[in-house]
Order: C-alpha cells, then sequence, then structure tokens
C-alpha cells in the first residue's frame, strides 16, 4: 500500500507544480508579451507650436521666428522653462507597460487630473501625450499616447515640467543690466535725491609690466563711486555695488492684470549707460503688503516685487554715505 500511496503523493505534487508553472507562464505573458513603443527623437528644428492643457485652463506656446511666446498675449516667455519641456515630450522615453486595461483614475489620468500635451510643426500634430502621476521613487511618470488606452511608464518626473500656470510660463526677468557698462546711478524718492558717478582706476604702470608665474600681469581695476554734487561724505560702495548686483537681472515675483492702476511712485532708480534705464516702484496700498507694484523701462507691463526685494533696493542716507559720528559718541 506503501507504493501506491506515494505514487499518489508524487502525482499530487507533481500535478501542482505543473499548475503552477502554467500560471506562471500565463502570467508572464500577460506582462512581458507586448512590444513597448520605441518613440523616435523629435528634431526640435522647426517646430511651430505647444499645447498644455490642463483642468484649470489651457496654455498655448507659439514658436515666432525662433522666440516662445505665448499665444494669445504674445508675452515673452521663460526660454529656459520651455526649452526643458520642449526637450520632456522631443525625447520621450517609454520604459515599460503598467496597464492595458487603462485604469485611468489609479494614475491621474482622468480628464480632471491629466496633463494633455500637444506639440506641433506647422499645423501638423506630430506628438500628444498624457501626463499622469509620478512614480513613488519620482524617477518615472505614467503616461498615455494619442488615442490609446495602455498606461505605459515614461523616463522622468515630466508632471513638473508641464504643470504651470499661464504667469509662470512668461519671462520675469525685468531688469537686466551689465555691470561693465555702468558709468552712474540716480535715486530719487520724496526724501532723498542722489546721482552717483563710477570711477574706475587702473593700476600703475610698473604693476601693468610686472611679470607672473603665467606671463604678464593683467591690468587691475579698482572701482569706486562718487556723489554728483557739493557732498562731501565718502560713499558707501558695499552698498551701490549690492544695489546694482540686485539689479543685473532682477525677475519678478508675477505681473500685474492688465486693469492694475499705478499709484504714487515711492522711490526711483535709473541706471545710467549708454542706453539709461529706470526701475519705478510705487507706494503700497496697505502697511502690511508682502508685494509691492513696480515698473521698469526695460519692460512695457506693471508687475510686482516681494517687499524684501524692494528693502533690499530702497537705501536711506545713512545707507549710502559714511555719515559723521554724532558728537555725543564720541564722548
Amino acid at each position: 500500500m506503501a507504493p501506491k500511496k506515494l505514487t499518489k503523493e508524487v502525482i499530487v505534487i507533481i500535478f501542482i507544480i505543473a499548475a503552477a508553472l502554467i500560471y506562471l507562464l500565463l502570467q508572464n505573458n500577460e506582462h512581458t508579451n507586448y512590444t513597448v513603443p520605441k518613440l523616435e527623437s523629435i528634431d526640435q528644428k522647426g517646430l511651430t507650436k505647444l499645447v498644455i492643457e490642463r483642468s484649470e485652463e489651457t496654455v498655448g506656446l507659439e514658436n515666432k521666428e525662433g522666440n516662445w511666446v505665448l499665444s494669445d498675449k504674445g508675452y515673452h516667455t521663460d526660454k529656459e522653462k520651455v526649452q526643458k519641456a520642449l526637450d520632456s515630450i522631443s525625447s520621450l522615453k517609454l520604459t515599460e507597460l503598467i496597464s492595458r486595461s487603462g485604469n485611468e483614475a489609479l494614475y491621474d489620468l482622468t480628464t480632471d487630473k491629466r496633463i494633455r500635451v500637444s506639440l506641433f510643426k506647422d499645423e501638423a500634430l506630430i506628438r500628444q501625450i498624457d501626463i499622469g502621476k509620478v512614480s513613488g521613487t519620482y524617477h518615472h511618470t505614467f503616461v498615455r499616447l494619442k488615442d490609446g488606452t495602455e498606461v505605459y511608464q515614461a523616463a522622468g518626473s515630466l508632471r513638473s515640467d508641464f504643470d504651470s500656470k499661464t504667469d509662470d510660463w512668461r519671462d520675469k526677468v525685468i531688469f537686466k543690466i551689465d555691470s561693465n557698462e555702468v558709468t552712474g546711478l540716480k535715486m530719487n524718492s520724496a526724501e532723498l535725491s542722489y546721482e552717483f558717478s563710477k570711477t574706475v582706476t587702473k593700476t600703475d604702470a610698473a604693476a601693468q609690466a610686472a611679470v607672473g608665474e603665467n606671463g604678464p600681469v593683467q591690468p587691475a581695476e579698482a572701482i569706486s563711486w562718487n556723489v554728483v554734487g557739493e557732498r562731501k561724505d565718502p560713499v558707501k560702495k558695499e552698498n551701490i555695488d549690492s544695489m546694482l548686483s540686485k539689479l543685473s537681472d532682477l525677475r519678478c515675483d508675477r505681473f500685474a492684470e492688465e486693469s492694475t492702476e499705478a499709484g504714487a511712485v515711492d522711490y526711483a532708480i535709473t541706471v545710467l549707460a549708454s542706453t539709461p534705464n529706470t526701475l519705478t516702484i510705487y507706494k503700497a496700498e496697505k502697511e502690511d503688503a508682502t508685494e509691492i507694484l513696480a515698473r521698469s523701462s526695460q519692460s512695457p507691463y506693471l508687475f510686482y516685487l516681494s517687499k524684501w526685494s524692494v528693502d533690499g533696493l530702497k537705501k536711506k542716507e545713512a545707507d549710502l554715505f559714511e555719515l559723521p559720528t554724532d558728537s555725543k559718541d564720541k564722548k
């Protein structure tokens, strides 16, 4: 009886193993018997339009003679941000099929959550994808191709490249100067009005003729600031330099609505160069305002600067000059 019993047990074990193998085989076929589409990289030369549809709004970007602008108003865009978006969709790489059934809610691909990105060359749509949520590792993003139900995993965290409001796509650099071209500076407010001139002094001839380990030493330059007029107090160079550094590439927080009207001027800074440029700061409507309305001669649009930025640009007399020590403090 023992041999028969052993035979039955062996048969049952073999049957279980066979069933398990069949199950695993079927599962393997379900998940791997497919070909992930290999998307060709898109040549960005000749691209004409990028449309980004979100539940909140649709953003259209158009290529106008090599410059990308917002379609509806023609506003200049943030070049780096637009380029990053173009690179993301042009070089899209699918790595794995995640779902055939298109369970879009699970992957944030429903109409209210997905981001649809469409890329055009002339009037032809050359690529369209729906972007869902980012994976837990932030190394992949769930996407769906045009007219498809399959959900794929794409390389990279793509959502952050497109999940932006219209204002976020605008070029927020509103004041840009080359410090080497600056010759002077004017500051005006109700409390003060000053003009400063820049003096550049090179090292003497002996120092210029010196030879170092790597060859002739380049002439050094010393920059100083002097107030224009009769005032004799020394100028605090570091504060002037700090302000110019902020103005060299100043970005606004956001642009104002077209209906916004400027109020009274609080402070104005004019940077003197071959082409003078002025930053005008308006009085805040409320004492506790965190944003201050301003205008730049380099931009036709009103915009807001953070109060922190404005405070770094506005200077008082004590910020500009080395004032004589009060006689009481000397005692």
